[in-house]
């Protein structure tokens, strides 16, 4: 028998060349935590190594999506589908964490969504006019989601098209807010919700967790031990960590049942993100905002986790705790986008070098 032969083209095709000077085609494809062997058919019959890859993403597809999908997908990638068919597509198929299907359903939103098959050319202008308005980081974020639209689509055989978006260079810039609140201005937005229990509540489990919105707006009581300790959810990661509570937050929410921030009557259900952010958001505009003031200097309820870091360089606190607190990936993270350094403390450190 002669030599099993792999495809210089296509990932997963292979063949052996026979006696009479045929050649037989078949696939080798990881289904299910398997190598299993899929017998094609014979270059006289008219098979070609493009169609044996077509046939591989053809059972890749029925394995991931069941019949239905990949007899759609067969279908559609004779046409090229539109860039809101794509994102769909991505929401729909891609095993994703939901934060990311979340910012890339906010593509649906955007003037690039209003195009149906954006050039090269139209992605770039629509970046650059995002550009005007917002911080490099978050158009490179776009960029990306834009791009792993493309490449979910083209890996699954949903678009046949080429990538508009490979090559592209993320935009270079200052990516990091500069802005962290002092202890007093924590003290004055607390003081500006002490008469409303939920909002008042959130800015508490902010400023002793660092977690971001999403993560808070979901706790449920279920998640609060008596210890203090809380477990948050990472929507970036799609895990889970722990958090600390401070006695007087603990105490907030004792006798809370359900999602904690919920309105009263509705706490089968995590809060909605407008009813107190939105509240939350209006407060610091009016109160740390003035106008005029830089987008990377505004005071925005990201800000509050930057604080928590903030406070905790001041007080001394290892970079290592602080990296773990925030749930942060790396410790790079932790300095290089929330430990900010104050005046006040290169003053003091300065003024200590010789005591």
């Amino acid at each position: 028998m002669t030599k099993e032969m792999k495809s210089k083209k296509y990932a997963g095709v292979f063949y052996r060349e026979l006696a009479n000077g045929d050649r037989s085609y078949f696939l080798r494809l990881r289904i299910g935590g398997k190598i299993k062997r899929f017998a094609i058919g014979k270059k006289s019959e008219g098979v070609t190594e493009a169609f044996c890859n077509q046939e591989k993403i053809r059972i890749v597809n029925e394995s991931k999506f069941g019949k239905g999908v990949a007899a759609d997908l067969q279908r559609i990638s004779k046409v090229l589908p539109s860039f809101v068919d794509m994102v769909d597509f991505y929401i729909q198929t891609s095993q994703c964490a939901e934060g990311t299907k979340r910012e890339v359903r906010y593509l649906k939103n955007e003037p690039i969504a209003e195009i149906p098959n954006p050039t090269r050319y139209d992605i770039q202008q629509f970046l650059l006019s995002e550009l005007s308005r917002i911080k490099p980081g978050t158009v490179n974020l776009k960029m990306k989601r834009i791009r792993g639209v493309y490449r979910h689509a083209i890996a699954h055989g949903f678009y046949n098209g080429e990538d508009p978006t490979f090559g592209m260079k993320p935009f270079k810039g200052e990516e990091a807010r500069r802005r962290a609140l002092s202890l007093e201005e924590t003290v004055t937005l607390l003081e500006a919700f002490k008469n409303k229990p939920r909002h008042y509540l959130f800015l508490k489990i902010a400023l002793c967790t660092g977690a971001r919105s999403g993560s808070i707006l979901r706790i449920h009581r279920d998640d609060i031990r008596d210890d203090g300790r809380v477990i948050l959810f990472n929507e970036k990661t799609d895990q889970q960590y722990i958090g600390f509570l401070d006695m007087e937050t603990l105490d907030l929410v004792r006798n809370k049942k359900g999602y904690i921030l919920a309105r009263r009557g509705e706490e089968d259900a995590p809060a909605k993100r407008y009813g107190i952010c939105g509240t939350i958001q209006l407060m610091m505009d009016k109160l740390f905002n003035k106008p005029g003031t830089r987008d990377l200097d505004r005071v925005v309820i990201h800000t509050l986790r930057h604080s928590v870091a903030t406070q905790m360089v001041q007080k001394g606190v290892p970079l290592e705790i602080i990296s773990k607190t925030l749930d942060h990936a790396s410790l790079q993270t932790t300095v290089k986008f929330y430990a900010k350094i104050s005046p006040e403390m290169v003053r003091e450190s300065v003024k200590n070098i010789w005591e």
